[in-house]
């Protein structure tokens, strides 16, 4: 449970946009952390959408388990205190 204001911190394998998505619908590459990779955009999405305000892409870690994944760090707080707003920006 994370307190009105509080903020959340992600850490996770992303695909790597820059590189061809081929890689990543393979059916062999599950224990590299390919398949079911995201987009950073889709990941950034899918926290906004579970109600977390300033949802953002802080950075890549640059950690690496295939050509076409990378590590992402991601960014977020849960409204309810003052100069956080309720609605999504």
């Amino acid at each position: 449970m994370l307190k009105r204001g509080g903020r959340l911190q992600i850490a996770d394998m992303v695909r790597d946009e820059s590189e061809e998505a081929g890689e990543a619908t393979s059916n062999g590459s599950w224990a590299d952390c390919v398949a079911g990779t995201l987009a950073p955009a889709c990941f950034v999405k899918m926290i906004e959408e579970a109600g977390f305000v300033r949802a953002q892409l802080a950075g890549m870690t640059g950690y690496r388990t295939s050509l076409s994944t990378i590590g992402a760090l991601f960014f977020a707080v849960k409204p309810g205190v003052v100069g956080v707003p309720c609605e999504r920006e």
